[in-house]
């Protein structure tokens, strides 16, 4: 009995010290981010019927082949009147033709998509921060466990890919080159502001990303 209270005392006083010099490892810092150089824009030039001939890249087609991307286009009801043709270029990318009006009317239109704040279709997402008038740096804040753990709703495809998508055919439409768009979207936490993820777009793997 005599030595099992020694024992004891023995090992409260080695927990003890443990607790006294025992030093937390630090938390894993986050990577440094440095945003990338905007773009470069070239006022978009009407040909000689006046009209615009804006060329999309494959990267902006959600992993569709031309053909596929525009027949899922021109099977959409709401498509009528935002453009005046649709067609599939040698290098597999897509070429539409606009008025000017429409040109501009489309451009405000992929604008305003990044606006997810009230999206039915992500619940999760509670505001999104635009830092820069050509959409290369998004910020979203979300509910942290149903971005991560409610699949129910397509929220981090809609987040990541969805929003680097439609930033990138507003960056087109503001007269990037199709080579040249890029975006970078950082997810955090809304009430702690802690980093989620941070994905920049476009990638080899941009069309991986899941709900």
């Amino acid at each position: 009995m005599r030595y099992t209270i020694i024992g004891l005392v023995g090992l409260l006083l080695i927990s003890v010290a443990l607790l006294l010099f025992w030093e937390p490892n630090p938390p894993t810092p986050v990577p440094p981010h440095t945003p990338r150089p905007l773009p470069s824009t070239r006022p978009h030039v009407p040909n000689e019927h006046g009209l615009y001939e804006i060329i999309f890249p494959n990267s902006l087609m959600l992993g569709a082949t031309a053909n596929e991307y525009i027949a899922d286009i021109l099977a959409d009801p709401r498509i009528e009147g935002q453009f005046l043709n649709i067609i599939q270029t040698e290098s597999g990318n897509v070429l539409i033709t606009y008025t000017a009006e429409m040109l501009e009317s489309e451009r405000n239109a992929f604008y305003e998509l990044g606006n997810l704040d009230t999206n039915d279709d992500a619940p999760s997402i509670k505001r999104v921060i635009q830092e820069n008038e050509l959409l290369t740096e998004i910020t979203i804040l979300v509910d942290e466990w149903m971005y991560l753990h409610d699949y129910s709703q397509p929220t981090r495809y809609t987040a990541n890919l969805l929003v680097a998508t439609w930033a990138g055919n507003y960056q087109i439409l503001s007269g990037v080159q199709p080579d040249d768009w890029h975006v970078t979207i950082t997810v955090k936490c809304y009430d702690t502001n802690n980093l989620i993820s941070r994905n920049e777009f476009p990638s080899d793997d941009m069309f991986e990303i899941s709900w």
